[in-house]
Order: structure tokens, then C-alpha cells, then sequence
């Protein structure tokens, strides 16, 4: 009943008015039934001393006061005012449950992308979401990115009305920023330090400085180079076989405009065919130019060429960007566009496959459904 009294004045959603659960995961409250008065009394009349919190008599804090001056009060109107309120909260703990059920499977369907750092939802379906569901959706979403959001109704409330607007941006607790545009919903947290401890063995990591969203590292050719935690950057060589036609194979059998993976030529992206090599990967740079595929060796902006993409800047600071060294030429700005200098011709003798694998986070599926 305190805790219930307690999220009322705070506010808060369903899940706080389900109070404290009897049993989480490995979590049982045997005694949640019980008030403070009647396991007093039981330790009394069973002679067994306990400790008490000194805290717990002073009405200055939000449960003491509670506990002393409000349900006192209440008690003289409905003397089982505590069986009622009890009862209030299982009925609404196995609603809370359903209504989780349904908004996972919604936030399933929801999902544009999602990786270690941030998770992407497409705003106007989640618009047009029951405002119900829509709450939940928020609120399973961010505990994605934080496992204690304290998210209160208010800043459910706030991204909603940003979702409903079709702009806007919405700083909340954890250092955790919701930013509509482009359609979509990109809740983002903010920079993370990434143990290189954590690399798996066998992936390459040398001379690596790599976080959620910042990253350098040399990426080996062939070889393969983690990222961050769901995230890896593979090259392989890929002999052309006589008579092959290099330019149809290649527009064939890369999936650039799937943002997965592209065929260069090996040499022009200055690997030696026979020895290999080494790329070197980082984040977009202020100033950074390339002449991208398509457009007949004219130069662009990188910066232009994201936000031509519609990408949510959240999102760009995440690029892998591939170059021939850490101060060379841009080869692939990996999962948006090749530069046209790397790219394959009739007399490519050796293919360059780059490409971007990832173990997606399913958010849903973290929180049933």
C-alpha cells in the first residue's frame, strides 16, 4: 500500500501502481502480505529483537510519511483500506502483464533498426498506436537502453507529443535522448567507454580505440574487424574468374543498395592481390569528401551525403567509414556508398568484398512476446 501511495505522488504508469511484485525472476518476498505493524508485533510476542532503520520514523521521507500521517487517515474512513488497496494492485499487476505482452509484440513490429547504443522505431505507425500500447512501447524501448530508465509519466508523455508533432527532441534520464526525423523515432544513448577486454579471441583488434558509436581500428584484408558488441566489418579477396563480366557480376552479387555489403577492386582500393593488405576504419570526419559511386567522379561532402541518406544523426556518428589509410582516400562509407575510384571495371582482376555483418539486439524479445 506504501509503495502504491508512494508512485501515485510521484506519478507514474501501470507498472508502478502494480507496486512491488511477491516474486521476480529469482526474487520471492515472502512477507509483502504483511504489514510493518503486524511483524513487529510478531517479533514481540516471539521475544525476537530486530533492527530498525532510523529513517523509518521520520515522517520527513515520502514512505515514512506515508506509513504515519496519511494511512492513519485513511484507515478511519475504510478500516481495511490496506486489503483494499492490496487487492487494487494485484488486479492491476496481472493487467500490467498483459498489456507488456501486447506492447512487445507491438514494439516487434515497431522496430526499424536496433543496435548496442540505440534503438530506431518507425514514429508514425507508433502514432497511430493505441496511446495505451504507445506508453508501454516508450517505456520497453528505453529499458533496452538502460535497465534502470526511471522514466516517470511525464516523459512517456513528452515523446509522445514529439511523435505526434513529427519533430522535436526529448533529453530523459540516463543520458538517454528520443529525436524524431526522417520518420522515425531514434532513441539514443549517450557515449559509452567499450572494454577492449571484451573482443571475442580470433577477431582482430590492433591498435583499436572502439566504444557504441566511436571506433578506429585497422580492418585486416582478408580478415574481419569487430566493431562494437553486434557489429563486424569483414574483406575478403575474390579471384575474377577469365571471361567474367567484372561489372555485371559485381552490381549482381553486391548488396550495397541493401546497405550490407559492396565489390570494389582490390587494386584501386590499394590492396595487393596476391599479399593483401590492411584498411583502415573510423568515424566520419569534419571536412571528409569522397566522390561517390553514381555520380562520374564529382565530389560531395560526406556530411552531405549522410543527410541526403536520411539518416538520423544519431545514427551517423556510427558510420564506419573505410579508408586506403588513417589520412588516406575514402573507399566505402560502409552500409551508404562506394567512392568511384575503387570501384570495379573490365580489367579488375581481383574483387574486394567489404561488407557489414550484424547480431541484432531484439529488443522485444528481451521482454517476451
Amino acid at each position: 500500500a506504501e509503495t502504491f501511495l508512494m508512485n501515485v505522488t510521484r506519478g507514474t504508469g501501470t507498472s508502478g501502481l502494480a507496486s512491488i511484485p511477491r516474486r521476480r525472476n529469482r526474487i520471492v518476498r515472502p512477507l509483502l502480505g504483511f504489514t510493518h505493524l503486524e511483524l513487529c508485533n510478531y517479533l514481540v510476542e516471539r521475544g525476537i529483537s530486530w533492527r530498525e532503520d532510523l529513517t523509518n520514523a521520520d515522517t520527513y521521507y515520502l514512505r515514512s510519511y506515508i506509513r504515519y500521517e496519511i494511512l492513519p487517515r485513511l484507515e478511519v474512513k475504510n478500516p481495511q483500506v490496506l486489503s483494499a488497496i492490496s487487492g487494487a494492485c494485484d488486479i492491476v499487476s496481472d493487467e500490467d502483464a498483459y498489456v507488456s505482452g501486447v506492447a512487445a509484440r507491438c514494439l516487434r513490429k515497431l522496430t526499424v533498426r536496433e543496435y548496442d547504443g540505440y534503438v530506431v522505431l518507425d514514429a508514425a505507425r507508433l502514432a497511430a498506436t493505441d496511446v495505451v500500447i504507445a506508453r508501454r512501447v516508450i517505456r520497453l524501448a528505453v529499458k533496452h537502453l538502460a535497465d534502470d530508465p526511471r522514466l516517470e509519466a511525464r516523459h512517456v508523455e513528452s515523446v509522445l507529443m514529439a511523435v505526434a508533432n513529427g519533430r522535436g527532441a526529448v533529453n530523459l534520464p540516463q543520458d538517454i535522448q528520443a529525436r524524431i526525423e526522417f520518420g522515425t523515432l531514434t532513441l539514443a544513448k549517450a557515449y559509452r567507454k567499450e572494454s577492449a577486454g571484451n573482443i571475442p579471441a580470433g577477431v582482430h583488434d590492433a591498435h583499436t580505440h572502439m566504444s557504441e558509436t566511436s571506433f578506429s581500428a585497422w580492418l585486416s584484408v582478408p580478415g574481419e574487424q569487430r566493431l562494437t558488441q553486434n557489429r563486424r566489418l569483414r574483406a575478403r579477396l575474390i579471384p575474377v574468374e577469365h571471361g567474367l563480366d567484372v561489372v555485371s557480376f559485381a552490381r549482381a552479387h553486391g548488396r550495397e543498395w541493401l546497405g550490407e555489403s559492396v565489390l570494389l577492386d582490390a587494386e584501386a582500393a590499394g590492396i595487393d592481390a596476391t599479399h593483401g593488405g590492411r584498411l583502415w576504419i573510423e568515424p566520419p570526419c569534419a571536412g571528409d569528401v569522397l566522390c561517390p559511386l553514381g555520380m562520374h567522379g564529382q565530389s560531395k561532402k560526406l556530411s552531405d551525403l549522410l543527410s541526403a541518406s536520411r539518416l538520423p544523426v544519431a545514427e551517423r556518428r556510427g558510420v564506419p567509414v573505410v579508408r586506403t589509410s588513417p589520412n588516406g582516400r575514402i573507399v566505402w562509407v560502409a552500409g551508404i556508398r562506394a567512392d568511384e575510384r575503387s570501384k570495379c571495371t573490365q580489367d579488375t582482376k581481383v574483387l574486394l568484398e567489404l561488407s557489414i555483418h550484424e547480431s541484432l539486439i531484439t529488443v522485444s524479445d528481451s521482454y517476451g512476446g
